[in-house]
């Protein structure tokens, strides 16, 4: 069990890194593939990915990352959901993100 908490101790830094913008090579093993969808997601969105298939991306990856332990990755992926919905007119959506990341970050803050 303690084995398993440093892997996802680990996995965690190593994506809260990346998302700083260091190169991290870190393998996020069959157990924490999230944090590397995403990361691959945020790629696609940098290279000009259609906006439609990053939202269902993000759309899939935020519907995932339920566990507690995953707060930092739903903060991001809100940010990059209303960001995306924003650029295709969604202004529903991007409302709903940026009230959910607004919340979550209040509850990480306490």
């Amino acid at each position: 069990c303690r084995m398993k908490k440093e892997a996802e101790l680990k996995a965690d830094l190593a994506y809260i890194a990346a998302l700083a913008g260091q190169n991290v090579f870190f393998d996020y093993g069959e157990g924490n593939c999230i944090y590397g969808e995403h990361l691959a997601v945020r790629k696609a969105m940098a290279n000009g990915e259609e906006d439609v298939c990053v939202m269902q991306s993000l759309k899939d990856v935020l519907s995932r990352a339920d566990e507690d332990r995953y707060a930092v990755l739903r903060y991001y992926v809100l940010c990059d959901l209303e960001t995306v919905s924003e650029r295709i007119g969604d202004y529903k959506c991007a409302y709903e993100c940026s009230s959910a990341r607004l919340a979550l970050a209040e509850k990480m803050n306490h």
